[in-house]
């Protein structure tokens, strides 16, 4: 359920840059970049974690025409791993590494500088290995029900990770500092 809001938020935020795209002409919404293969972006995901249980690299690219101008492609990817408490499998995190040159739509939730605290949820500014971070919690009736990082890399690359009430933010916060941020930045040169 969790993951759904969250995604269902961040389709809203790529159609309103999409909508937006053709309002400012000086900043386009796409560049013409090829996103990093996934299998790259994979390899910056930890593949050893103490404690925890580490499932396999899933994900892919895509790359297309954009239909509103021919001349660009749209270019996308993806990579994501689960990582499971050895003893307690209730506890899992999944970390997903996304590439695309959609930069604005990565940009927005920072660019908007917005926090929110409302008895359903909170989207709290952060810091995660020295990245800019949101920190989203879901909550049904006061109880946590979810929490999800969303990390700007390079101004192109969301490193994200969701979990459910199980997970403490810093059980996170510490599998997320695992990933090799350098490489992902070197990665974007």
């Amino acid at each position: 359920m969790f993951t759904k809001h969250i995604c269902s938020f961040l389709a809203i935020l790529m159609l309103l840059v999409v909508a937006g795209a053709g309002a400012d002409d000086d900043k386009p919404a796409v560049k013409n970049i090829k996103a990093i293969n996934w299998e790259d972006l994979g390899s910056c995901l930890p593949d050893k974690v103490e404690g925890m249980d580490v499932g396999e690299v899933d994900g892919g690219s895509l790359e297309m025409t954009d239909p509103s101008d021919p001349k660009t492609k749209i270019s996308y990817s993806t990579a994501n791993r689960i990582y499971t408490a050895t003893k307690n499998k209730d506890k899992s995190v999944t970390l997903n590494i996304l590439d695309s040159n959609f930069y604005q739509f990565l940009l927005m939730p920072f660019m908007m500088a917005m926090e929110i605290d409302t008895p359903s949820g909170s989207v709290k500014s952060d810091k995660v290995a020295d990245f800019p971070a949101k920190v989203i919690i879901q909550k049904d009736e006061g109880e946590i029900t979810g929490i999800s990082y969303l990390i700007l890399v390079s101004e192109r690359i969301l490193v994200s990770a969701e979990a459910d009430e199980n997970v403490a933010p810093k059980e996170i916060e510490n599998l997320l500092e695992k990933v090799d941020f350098e490489k992902l930045a070197k990665l974007t040169k």
